[in-house]
């Protein structure tokens, strides 16, 4: 700041390679000095303490696993078991703290990583919220600038921090203490590229770099210790908008997979304020629909039940509510985009099967659609929703 304000003020200047020298205003200034000026103490600009890297600095001793499931588990769907899981896989390691949830879009992915963060959190400290922290993965991210930040080349005075930096300052701060960081959608970019320096450190202990200006920079260190009581929870879909997991990435996490999604424990069924009638109707489409549709991984999660609901809910306060059209439509627009592949004696199977459901509950308009891909699968070996 004290470089900035004189460069303002015309007293100092930078050459093209950042070589300060005193201006020639700032060296009529310089001359009017005839004294020795008393220097300030030194002083670190930050003070980080180490985090130990061989081993978590948590006492897992201390924590009450059966209240964390319980925690996590309340008023949702989520098995006991894969809470467990994932709690185990998460830290068996005394360092590499990395889970990955793959699997079905809307199955709760993102929702178990936050509820698991903040359970965990909870038995640390009294403000659980601030030791989570979602990090939405945006495509293009080709290096780990967008995590760690980087020097401003148009303020060669200023560290451009992202949020997750001062989170991970923050993690170091407190060892004692678990923060879990939440990939959100970690494969929209390559892991290897964006997320390479964390990959390394976890394996080998070392410390994190962020830049190379010496002790500090802008009140950013050199260097910070890996926060081994940092658990990284991604979540990733596999469609053709995302990439593959290298094996550097999966040789340091452990896995958790979400295909087999059971509507019947779905908790939210009668919470929309539908007849009940109507309820027990879309209960068995949907059901009957993710059965004939899971095979070919085509089925829906409860991101898509909880919108067929509250579409449904939100219709029948209309004029001229008919259930039976409702549910056709919102059908249509929530379950069928998703439908595409190629050629296979299985998918033929499925669409068949997918037309018959459709046909027992009366959705005729759906019923017409999916009619249609699977005449497209029969002459042109594809089918997809948008043609």
């Amino acid at each position: 700041m004290m470089l900035k304000w004189l460069r303002d003020f015309d007293l100092l200047q930078a050459d093209n390679i950042g070589v300060y020298s005193l201006t020639d205003a700032g060296s009529s200034w310089a001359e009017l000095i005839h004294w020795q000026p008393e220097c300030l103490p030194g002083k670190d600009s930050i003070e980080i303490p180490e985090v130990p890297v061989n081993k978590s600095a948590i006492s897992l001793d201390e924590l009450n696993q059966n209240a964390l499931i319980e925690s996590v588990t309340q008023e949702t769907a989520f098995p006991e078991h894969i809470v467990s899981q994932l709690h185990i896989g998460l830290w068996a390691h005394p360092r590499r703290h990395f889970a990955i949830l793959a699997g079905l879009s809307g199955s709760g992915k993102t929702l178990l990583a936050k509820r698991y963060g903040e359970a965990l959190a909870a038995q640390y400290t009294e403000a659980p919220a601030q030791n989570l922290f979602i990090q939405a993965v945006q495509p293009g991210w080709y290096d780990p600038t967008p995590l760690f930040g980087y020097i401003n080349p148009l303020q060669p005075d200023n560290y451009v921090r992202p949020p997750l930096l001062d989170f991970l300052l923050s993690a170091a701060q407190h060892p004692d203490q678990p923060f879990t960081v939440i990939l959100d959608e970690m494969n929209l970019s390559h892991p290897e590229q964006y997320f390479a320096p964390v990959l390394s450190a976890m394996e080998s202990g070392d410390r994190l770099r962020l830049h190379n200006e010496g002790d500090a920079f802008d009140g950013v260190p050199d260097t910070i210790a890996y926060p081994a009581n940092v658990a990284f929870i991604g979540t990733v879909n596999m469609d053709e908008t995302t990439h593959g997991l290298s094996d550097k990435v999966l040789d340091r996490a452990f896995t958790l997979e979400f295909w087999d999604i059971d509507l019947d424990s779905y908790p939210n069924w009668a919470a929309h304020g539908l007849e009940t009638e109507h309820v027990k109707r879309a209960q068995g489409c949907l059901q009957a629909l993710a059965k004939v549709l899971s095979p070919m991984r085509l089925h829906f999660g409860w991101r898509t039940v909880e919108d067929v609901l509250t579409y449904l809910s939100l219709a029948s306060k209309s004029n001229g509510y008919d259930f039976s059209v409702m549910l056709d439509d919102v059908v249509y627009a929530r379950v069928l985009p998703k439908l595409r592949g190629s050629e296979s004696a299985r998918l033929h199977d499925t669409l068949q099967q997918a037309m018959a459901v459709l046909e027992e509950h009366g959705l005729s308009r759906s019923r017409a659609k999916v009619a249609s891909l699977r005449n497209d699968l029969t002459e042109t070996g594809m089918m997809r929703f948008w043609r």
